[in-house]
């Protein structure tokens, strides 16, 4: 194997894996210092470059090496938004069960995204992080990353309209994730707001919107605590589903 750090090779490598970097979620959401974060690019690139098939590209001007890097750093920016995307359908789920139970009404500050959030999403976002960091996840997805590179070596040329179409159905886990992970609880608390109804129907003088809300609360916490297992399970399919959707994204633009 060559080790080759050409400049035009390792500033397309730089790009992609940097623009990666910078949108991740576990990494652009934690108040981790930008020179902590370029440190971080700057090595993965290091060891991911003598991995990457070497191009004949050589830039004739500026501008040819300037839209070379802006695709490269698009390529990248793509990759961080599949995983965003996950995360979206995770954290809609949870504030989902959050307005239904009225743990919004306990907003306090989320320590990993520096955002006001409620208990329950803090904890959420603390499970996300911890599998994300401590089952070796992160690690694996760089090792994806470097095969992404060996498939589809830069510089890029240019990309199908087929990606738009993937980037579109991939949208749609949004909701699917975010039904998944907050129906129990929906079903439980709908279930709740129906027997209210049919004891305010019963019962004359009762404030049914006061007894419900303490109700839902009471219910509720006792109901997260008990489907914990389910819960962190659903979020683990989840970020598990990653490299798929890497792949799905990977033959898009590759059929270009």
């Amino acid at each position: 194997m060559t080790f080759d750090l050409s400049p035009w090779h390792f500033l397309l490598v730089m790009g992609r894996t940097a623009s990666l970097i910078a949108f991740f979620p576990m990494l652009s959401e934690l108040r981790i210092p930008k020179a902590v974060r370029a440190g971080i690019a700057l090595w993965t690139s290091l060891v991911i470059t003598p991995l990457v098939p070497v191009s004949a590209f050589q830039p004739a001007t500026i501008p040819d090496l300037t839209i070379a890097l802006v695709l490269e750093t698009f390529i990248g920016t793509l990759f961080a938004f599949v995983i965003r995307l996950i995360i979206a359908g995770i954290v809609t789920g949870v504030q989902w069960i959050d307005s239904e139970i009225g743990f919004q009404a306990a907003m306090q500050m989320n320590p990993l995204s520096g955002t006001p959030s409620s208990p329950f999403g803090t904890m959420a976002l603390s499970i996300i992080a911890l599998i994300f960091w401590s089952s070796g996840f992160f690690e694996n997805l760089l090792v994806l990353w470097t095969r992404i590179f060996q498939i589809l070596p830069p510089p890029i040329t240019s990309i199908s309209l087929e990606t738009g179409t993937v980037l579109l159905t991939l949208s749609c886990h949004i909701f699917a994730g975010a039904i998944e992970i907050a129906a129990p609880i929906v079903a439980l608390m709908f279930l709740l707001s129906l027997a209210m109804g049919l004891l305010a129907r019963a019962v004359q003088g009762i404030n049914i919107f006061f007894e419900t809300f303490t109700l839902k609360i009471l219910l509720g916490i006792p109901s997260i605590i008990i489907l914990t297992p389910y819960l962190v399970n659903v979020m683990q399919q989840h970020l598990n589903l990653v490299p798929t959707h890497w792949q799905q994204l990977l033959h898009a633009i590759k059929a270009s």
